[in-house]
């Protein structure tokens, strides 16, 4: 069996969304651990001001294990399930979206691909990827470093506070899923 985390964000209908998505992976994969749902405002493109006019975004992290290769599971399972669920992919990585399911670690594998970065980079630039991580697994170190995640965090935490954002935890999302 691999073992896949797995980052699940919405920003459109985000609980009806992410859930969907969790329902319909059961019978690809058994769900082994799931972070808290964080909701977080969106990030805007680059050289967009953070606004409060985006749809928030909910984002959490599951730790399932699959039969799948990393590749089969991310074009023939997670990429299906999106487009499924109406996600449609534009040249606007920050354009809102129904689900967005990525692989942030597939085992202790690293995996460098035109199609497929594994460990994904995002990780250690996105408080609620490490963080979700984290509740799963508190002592994970990345496969390509030498380092504990954590120490990829606390960083990441201090710009997020600094810049005082904010974010609340949807607990009854994460029940509804952990009672799939």
């Amino acid at each position: 069996m691999n073992r896949i985390y797995l980052s699940v964000a919405s920003n459109i209908q985000p609980e009806a969304n992410i859930f969907a998505a969790m329902e319909a992976l059961i019978p690809t994969c058994k769900l082994l651990a799931l972070s808290r749902c964080f909701v977080t405002d969106a990030i805007p493109a680059p050289d967009q001001p953070p606004t409060k006019d985006l749809p928030y975004y909910i984002n959490c992290v599951a730790l399932i294990e699959t039969n799948y290769e990393a590749e089969a599971f991310k074009f023939e399972v997670l990429r299906q399930l999106e487009e499924t669920l109406g996600r449609v992919r534009t040249a606007d990585k920050y354009a809102p979206r129904p689900i967005d399911l990525d692989i942030l670690l597939f085992n202790d594998d690293v995996i460098q691909q035109e199609n497929l970065q594994i460990p994904d980079s995002d990780i250690i630039k996105r408080w609620f990827l490490a963080q979700g991580i984290l509740d799963t697994t508190p002592d994970l170190q990345l496969p390509n470093t030498d380092q504990p995640l954590q120490f990829y965090l606390e960083p990441l935490l201090e710009t997020f506070y600094a810049t005082n954002q904010s974010f609340r935890e949807d607990e009854q999302l994460r029940e509804k899923i952990l009672a799939l």
